[in-house]
């Protein structure tokens, strides 16, 4: 199922129909994804060169399938995402002396 165009802003979207797999490949990866995102791209491969709606193509570090499991949650409701912010909070409010 591809995801809702509308729900996306135009600089984290192909100009074609994606997959859920294509679309956060496309968002992420490090050839495609926009500056402001820098601190969270991966190296996870490239966008099919065909197909509607194209899927994504792992082929370097990161198969982008561990990239969605890392912001999907784990059962106790947090992600890695949720790890690293408070981690930053703990070290930015000074509470490692």
């Amino acid at each position: 199922m591809a995801w809702p165009a509308d729900l996306l802003p135009s600089y984290l979207k192909a100009s074609f129909p994606t997959t859920n797999e294509g679309a956060l490949g496309y968002a992420f990866d490090n050839d495609t994804s926009p500056k402001v995102l820098s601190l969270i791209q991966v190296r996870a491969g490239q966008l099919a060169a065909s197909g509607s709606p194209r899927g994504w193509q792992n082929g370097e570090v990161t198969p982008i399938q561990n990239v969605a499991k890392g912001f999907a949650g784990l059962p106790d409701g947090t992600n890695s995402v949720d790890w690293v912010s408070a981690q930053a909070s703990f070290f930015r409010e000074g509470s490692i002396r």
